[in-house]
C-alpha cells in the first residue's frame, strides 16, 4: 500500500492498496465493492490489470481501509473454516447513523454452494435488520456493519446457521432480540424435509402468523422466523401439524 497525504481537505488520505489474492475481474470488483459499502467511502476507482484499488478519504475512512481489506483478500486455495473476524469499531465521524458503528467479517464454513452462501447472508440481513451486508463469494466471507446488538444477534444465528449437514437436529433455538418483534427462532425439522419442502413451508408460516421476516435455509432444512410471543406460538403449531413423516 502507498499512501500520500493532502491539506487543507477533511478528505486529505490517497491510498493504492494492490489486491493480491484475487483470480479474475470478478473477484476484484467485488472487493472493491465490499470496501467502497462498509466503509462507505466515495471515491474507490480500480485499475484492473495490476489489480490496484485507488481511494481518497479521510484518515478515518482509510484506517478502517487498512484494518477491512486484509480480512477480505485472503488466499482463496485454504480450506472453507467457521469463524468471526474480530470487531471494529469506527470513529463517530464516519456515521450516517451515530448507532451504526460496528464492522465485523463472518467466513462460511459449511453453505456447500453459492446459492446456500447467499441465503445465509441474506438471512443475516433480514433477521438482523443490518443494511450494510456485503458478501465476497471467493472467499466466503460477508462483511457487515450495523450496531452492536445487531451484530450480537447476527454472531448468534451465524453460529447456528453456518453448521454441516449433518448437525441438523430436530427442535428450535431460539434467541432475542430488541423490538417489538424480539424473538428469532430456528426451527429444524424432525422428518428430514428437502430445501423445496421447506421452502413451501415458508409462505404458510407468513399467511397464518402475519410474521414477514419468515426465511427459509434449504441447505440445512431449517425455518427462521423473526416476530412476536404469540407470532412464535402460531408458527409453532404450524411447523408441528406440517413436520410430519
Amino acid at each position: 500500500m502507498h499512501e500520500y497525504r493532502l491539506s487543507g481537505t477533511p478528505e486529505n488520505v490517497i491510498q493504492v492498496n494492490y489486491v493480491t489474492n484475487t483470480q479474475n475481474v470478478q473477484q476484484f470488483q467485488e472487493i472493491a465493492t465490499a470496501i467502497r459499502t462498509i466503509a462507505d467511502i466515495r471515491r474507490v476507482y480500480t485499475y484492473t490489470a495490476p489489480k490496484a484499488l485507488l481511494l481518497r478519504g479521510t484518515a478515518d475512512q482509510a484506517a478502517v481501509v487498512d484494518w477491512l481489506l486484509p480480512l477480505i483478500d485472503r488466499p482463496l486455495n485454504q480450506p472453507a473454516q467457521h469463524s468471526i473476524s474480530p470487531q471494529q469499531t469506527i470513529p463517530a465521524a464516519m456515521r450516517d447513523r451515530p448507532e451504526e458503528g460496528v464492522i465485523e467479517v463472518f467466513y462460511v464454513g459449511s453453505a456447500g454452494t453459492v446459492q446456500s452462501f447467499q441465503d445465509l447472508a441474506t438471512t443475516l440481513r433480514t433477521i438482523t435488520q443490518l443494511r450494510r451486508v456485503y458478501t465476497y463469494n471467493a472467499a466466503q466471507a460477508i462483511a457487515v456493519r450495523g450496531t452492536s446488538s445487531q451484530l450480537a444477534m447476527a454472531e448468534r444465528l451465524f453460529n447456528e446457521l453456518d453448521r454441516p449437514a449433518s448437525a441438523s437436529t430436530a427442535g428450535a433455538a431460539e434467541f432475542r432480540a430488541t423490538g417489538p418483534d424480539d424473538i428469532v427462532r430456528v426451527f429444524s425439522l424432525a422428518h428430514g424435509a428437502s430445501g423445496q419442502d421447506v421452502q413451501t413451508i415458508v409462505p404458510q408460516i407468513r399467511a397464518a402468523t402475519s410474521a414477514q421476516r419468515a426465511l427459509s435455509y434449504a441447505g440445512r432444512g431449517l425455518l427462521i422466523l423473526r416476530g412476536t410471543a404469540a407470532q412464535m406460538a402460531a408458527a409453532e403449531h404450524l411447523v408441528q401439524e406440517l413436520d410430519k413423516p
